[in-house]
């Protein structure tokens, strides 16, 4: 059957796009690549980065909103690098001023805004961002280094489509492929920031 035809030529397509995406993907901490998947469908295929900065990263603009209250944050007993030796830190919480926040460092090795003062934790303990402000162990986003910044005084980040050029790369020579030139309207950005491509026959 036709359809049985073009889903199988969406496997192979997504299979190569899936490769040389993750090829080209910015490789600063290996956070990005490593939440790299793909999923081949009844219909077609989705590829998607989970990391929560990954749409951002790929289309480019701000990643977070003006903040303007005081964040608050429940940071977890860990252990710190001060001074050339180890120390343990209390499980405490910290209240930031208005406008700053602390921001996980991206792939590029800075922050989502952009400037800012540098944090690094020797935790073992994962720990994650919540939609409620507040930063706990066991969250869902590993995050061992930080930033803290003035969320209200942002940079706009180039933006670095790196599926977009793995598309263009593997549709040279097919000419099936090849007459879709862009790709940018199928990829999708997720609540939580993370970015999804989905294509189906």
């Amino acid at each position: 059957m036709a359809e049985d035809y073009i889903v199988a030529y969406l496997h192979q397509i997504g299979q190569s796009l899936f490769q040389e995406a993750q090829r080209l993907a910015p490789d600063s901490t290996g956070k990005l690549k490593k939440s790299g998947s793909l999923a081949l469908t009844n219909t077609g295929f989705e590829i998607t980065y989970a990391v929560p900065y990954a749409y951002s990263l790929h289309e480019g603009g701000h990643a977070q909103e003006p903040l303007t209250t005081n964040w608050v944050s429940k940071i977890p007993r860990h252990r710190r690098r001060t001074k050339g030796k180890m120390v343990t830190v209390k499980a405490h919480t910290k209240t930031y001023k208005e406008g700053f926040k602390p921001v996980p460092i991206l792939e590029h090795g800075k922050s989502q805004a952009g400037g800012g003062i540098l944090g690094s934790s020797e935790r073992g303990q994962a720990g994650g961002f919540q939609d409620a402000g507040v930063f706990t162990a066991g969250g869902s986003e590993a995050v061992e280094d930080w930033m803290t910044l003035n969320m209200n005084i942002r940079k706009r980040r180039p933006n670095r489509p790196w599926i977009q050029q793995a598309w263009e790369r593997i549709s040279r020579n097919d000419p099936m492929a090849k007459s879709i030139r862009s790709i940018r309207n199928m990829i999708i950005k997720n609540p939580n920031g993370s970015l999804s491509l989905i294509m189906n026959g």
